[in-house]
């Protein structure tokens, strides 16, 4: 039998990776999970001491995911800040065949944005079902700067981790935005993954598919906080 391939999705917060996550899970030889080194999955006094554990011993516990998933290509996503408590980890990872797929969006701001509303509402996915938006609102400017300054920091280590790592990169608006790219994006994954090609689909939509600027009051203010940073708002 062919040794099967794994992944990891590595990246930001607000990029496309929960739908990524998704569309991957279409495909039968696939088993996809996702912030598996998340904190806030532990959340029990108990789930804290097991997530420390995790964290010191991570391929003990990535060992227990593969035995699960069986013969099924097995992934999960880890953001840039929820790396264990190990050195170069993912160097480890590539070094056992995994495929490290790199996961990110062009527009700083708009994923700043995106993290700055998902913050206020609490709410960070949308199901198709769903057809409820809020008003206009208002973001907190310093929130916002806040967002954008954490998003900035944790791109730097993102790349630093990157610069000798050989990836396979998924870019948001390329890739991902519109439905229409979605086959063609997974079966580059599938090609890397050595499976056939798999028809796909998402539960998710857009958490509020309208224009920012038509959803926020003080859209202009935050377009001239980016740029003075030197950022594109497009």
């Amino acid at each position: 039998m062919k040794k099967r391939k794994d992944f990891v999705i590595y990246g930001q917060g607000r990029s496309g990776s929960t739908l990524l996550v998704d569309l991957l899970n279409c495909h039968d030889l696939i088993r996809c999970e996702g912030e598996i080194f998340g904190e806030q999955v532990w959340k029990s006094v108990f789930q804290e001491n097991l997530f420390k554990l995790v964290q010191r011993f991570p391929y003990t516990y990535l060992n227990s995911k593969l035995l699960k998933a069986s013969n099924k290509s097995y992934g999960f996503k880890l953001l840039s800040y929820q790396t264990p408590n190990v050195d170069n980890f993912l160097d480890h990872l590539r070094d056992k065949g995994w495929l490290v797929i790199y996961i990110r969006r062009k527009s700083i701001f708009k994923m700043a944005i995106s993290s700055t509303i998902a913050q206020k509402y609490n709410k960070w996915t949308a199901l198709k079902e769903e057809r409820v938006y809020p008003d206009k609102i208002l973001l907190d400017k310093y929130e916002f700067c806040g967002a954008l300054s954490w998003i900035m920091k944790n791109e730097g280590r993102i790349q630093k981790n990157l610069s000798y790592l050989t990836h396979h990169t998924v870019t948001y608006e390329e890739d991902l935005e519109n439905e229409q790219t979605w086959s063609k994006t997974c079966n580059l994954i599938f090609d890397l993954l050595e499976i056939p090609h798999f028809n796909v689909a998402s539960k998710y939509r857009k958490t509020d598919p309208r224009p920012y600027e038509e959803r926020i009051t003080n859209y202009d203010e935050l377009v001239g906080i980016a740029q003075s940073l030197g950022l594109t708002t497009r």
